[in-house]
């Protein structure tokens, strides 16, 4: 990494914590029953990633319930919001009604990043759509 070449970073639908309790049984669904989210979501997902779409997202929710199961019971972060010799302006765009957000997750990033964060919340946008 070059840190003197990156001047900011933008982070959009940013997630900070590693235990999801409310989302578990979205991740669960995810790996387990990717079709049970619908029409809507299979159809995205296929013109995205084409016919491997249901391993994709099956491997997207068993990786969020490893990280939740192999946490400790103190561990917030799934990644290193910091890296050394790295001390740019962060801009975290996230919508108010994202359901994988847990509460206070923004904000203990913000507190996390020390002051370098500036959030904007998209009150009416949730994951997927403004």
């Amino acid at each position: 990494m070059a840190p003197a070449r990156v001047s900011g970073i933008v982070a959009e639908a940013t997630h900070y914590s590693r235990r999801k309790p409310r989302s578990r049984e979205f991740f669960m669904t995810m790996r387990d029953a990717p079709d049970a989210l619908g029409v809507r979501v299979a159809s995205a997902l296929e013109r995205e990633h084409g016919r491997r779409w249901r391993t994709l997202l099956s491997e997207n929710g068993a990786a969020w319930l490893q990280i939740a199961d192999n946490a400790s019971s103190g561990s917030r972060r799934p990644v290193r919001w910091t890296a050394p010799g790295l001390a740019v302006p962060v801009l975290v765009v996230h919508g108010a009604r994202d359901p994988r957000t847990e509460p206070g997750e923004l904000q203990a990033l913000g507190a996390d990043l020390e002051g370098r964060a500036r959030r904007d919340e998209v009150a009416a946008a949730r994951r997927g759509r403004a």
